[in-house]
């Protein structure tokens, strides 16, 4: 039987101070999963950088595209709702 390690992947395309938040919990992982788990990461390109010198996280995963198309937007519906029209 092959023996596969934990992977986690923890998303998080928000902001620079969103993600330095998010990183909190790479530690509680650490300490319910055990060390050996891999902790992969996803963030927006420049964000990703802040992972590389990081020895806790195993790959980092750079986002091309931050948007959601309008119909799975929310907040651009509400948004549209809200303002009249022009």
């Amino acid at each position: 039987m092959i023996k596969q390690n934990k992977k986690i992947l923890v998303i998080r395309c928000g902001l620079l101070g969103d993600t330095v938040d998010a990183t909190s919990v790479i530690e509680p992982l650490i300490e319910i999963y055990g060390t050996d788990i891999e902790i992969h990461w996803v963030s927006k390109p420049f964000i990703s950088e802040l992972f590389k010198c990081d020895k806790r996280v195993t790959k980092v995963f750079e986002l091309r595209h931050t948007k959601l198309p309008f119909l799975f937007n929310l907040e651009k519906i509400v948004h549209r709702h809200l303002l009249p029209s022009m």
